[in-house]
């Protein structure tokens, strides 16, 4: 068995040896890490761990462990290990108090929620770790949204008695009917004998309405005939709170997109004011979303993921309604969402499709982070990518069917993760675009079937101030595409980087379009 471990050390010090150190931060409970996290965290630790011998034999046995465990779904126990393995590796203590802290799950029954309803929190455990205490008790507050959080109401104290708590989870209760609608952060500090152990947090939302409306929207939106897409406007906050309240989407997460700038979180109250507006309008018989005008959210069932999904589009507000307009498909990049590219550089986007006469519309892309469908690696991202893809498609269908852009002047723009998604899409459904303007992008050459593209123009755009590497595959796309015959333009502007190259591209992305149309 010893001879076993020596081997499999072996094994795991020349792969670590074959891949480049990476810096790395250890985690504490108070971080609440998923397993998988917790895993990339102590691999890159590992890599540039000084432990040998012994030490170093058994942190790598927990580590493989950890790894067999979430291969067959036992995160809970791979957490524990995982976390063993961390404090090896920086040689910190694991007592029972360490394991005990590391076990710890806290969340509240509900994380969109009526304030006038009690809150209910849950105190359980991820594996069995016993620990002694005579006093161990939770004190709950109610701090602000954001990285700046900051404390605006105590909730109280409760016991936190020594049991099972996998087996018999500790749930409290408190009452919130006097805080407004917003989000906030509730933070649980596990006191033992006065002394904080650990401080939890989780995100929670607030919105009068949010569950007592509901079935009365359903009712009124059962006696009105048609206006599909306009209900599940009505119905995205409902659903959006159902899907978070079932664990789908996580609130402050990369679930939900990144602004230009304040905090990230979803304006439950706000969306439910809209929702009321456009239920009143159908119920006087006027659907106020159908081929508008101006900047407008919009949302569909979406069903191969089972939840509603948002759109945007901006329509000239000069347009006769008949007029055959072109039209800008925009793919966002990593960590942003369909509403970035309308809210970033004062409206630019939204100024120059009015002066230019387009209609402009983004897409989700289900996640922020999912990609299109370009470059998934595990079965989640494939999952994830795979439903991208389809939000897009489906989103770009539901706009071209109800505004009848001009079929010859469809164009898509995409900058970073979305300019490599932009490549995939691009490439794929060729025929439907007239044109493509792709920035900063990770692409590579050997990686598009130009042969899809045949006939379609292309706008390869970079700041020269972004990463080498990406100026770099920006040139040598530019290169091979104008060696392959194509009709193309490169943009390289100097001294713009990663963010900035948008807002100084874009009057050129849309002169570009201007110029070329499908024969």
């Amino acid at each position: 068995m010893t001879q076993r471990l020596i081997l499999l050390h072996l094994i795991a010090t020349l792969t670590l040896l074959a891949q480049p150190p990476q810096p790395a931060k250890a985690l504490t409970p108070s971080d609440r890490p998923d397993a998988q996290t917790l895993s990339r965290t102590v691999q890159a630790l590992r890599r540039s761990s000084p432990i040998n011998g012994e030490v170093a034999i058994q942190t790598d046995k927990l580590m493989q462990d950890a790894e067999a465990l979430l291969t067959i779904g036992q995160a809970g126990e791979a957490r524990r290990k995982l976390a063993h393995a961390q404090a090896l590796i920086t040689s910190s203590p694991w007592e029972p108090k360490d394991e005990f802290l590391w076990s710890l799950a806290f969340h509240p029954r509900q994380v969109v929620m009526e304030p006038s309803h009690p809150l209910l929190v849950e105190v359980s455990q991820l594996y069995p770790a016993p620990y002694s205490s005579t006093g161990l008790r939770l004190r709950l507050t109610l701090h602000t949204a954001g990285r700046d959080s900051k404390p605006i109401r105590e909730l109280g104290m409760f016991d936190v008695p020594a049991r099972d708590l996998i087996v018999d989870p500790c749930i409290a209760q408190f009452n919130l009917s006097t805080t407004p609608d917003g989000t906030y952060r509730l933070n649980a500090e596990l006191v033992d004998d006065g002394k904080t152990l650990v401080t939890l947090q989780q995100s929670i939302a607030l919105a009068e309405g949010i569950e007592l409306r509901s079935s009365d929207v359903e009712q009124r939106m059962g006696k009105i005939k048609g206006f599909e897409s306009a209900k599940a406007s009505v119905r995205w906050p409902f659903d959006m709170a159902r899907v978070v309240n079932t664990g789908i989407r996580k609130l402050e997460t990369n679930d939900f997109g990144l602004p230009e700038s304040g905090a990230q979180y979803f304006d439950f109250g706000k969306e439910l004011r809209e929702s009321n507006q456009i239920l009143k309008a159908l119920e006087s018989g006027k659907d106020p979303l159908v081929r508008a005008k101006g900047d407008q959210e919009r949302h569909y069932w979406f069903a191969e993921a089972g939840e509603i999904m948002p759109y945007r589009v901006y329509v000239p507000t000069n347009w006769d309604g008949k007029k055959q307009l072109p039209m800008i498909f925009v793919l966002h990049g990593t960590t942003r969402d369909h509403n970035f590219y309308f809210d970033r550089d004062g409206g630019l986007l939204a100024k120059l499709a009015e002066k230019h006469g387009y209609i402009v519309a983004t897409t989700m892309g289900y996640r922020p982070n999912a990609g299109y469908n370009a470059g998934a690696r595990t079965s989640a991202q494939r999952r994830d990518g795979e439903l991208s893809e389809k939000d897009a498609m489906q989103s770009l269908d539901l706009i071209v069917n109800e505004f009848h852009p001009d079929p010859a002047r469809i164009y898509l723009f995409g900058h970073s993760a979305g300019g490599t998604g932009g490549w995939y899409l691009g490439s794929k459904y060729g025929d439907r675009f007239a044109g493509l303007a792709l920035s900063a992008f990770g692409t590579q050459p050997a990686s598009v079937p130009f042969e899809k593209l045949k006939g379609v123009p292309l706008l390869v755009i970079v700041g020269s101030k972004d990463s080498p590497r990406t100026v770099e595959t920006a040139r040598t796309m530019a290169k091979a595409v104008a060696e392959k015959g194509f009709e193309t333009q490169f943009l390289e502007v100097q001294e713009a980087t990663h963010d900035t190259i948008v807002s100084q591209a874009l009057p050129t992305v849309f002169q570009f379009f201007n110029t070329h149309h499908r024969q």
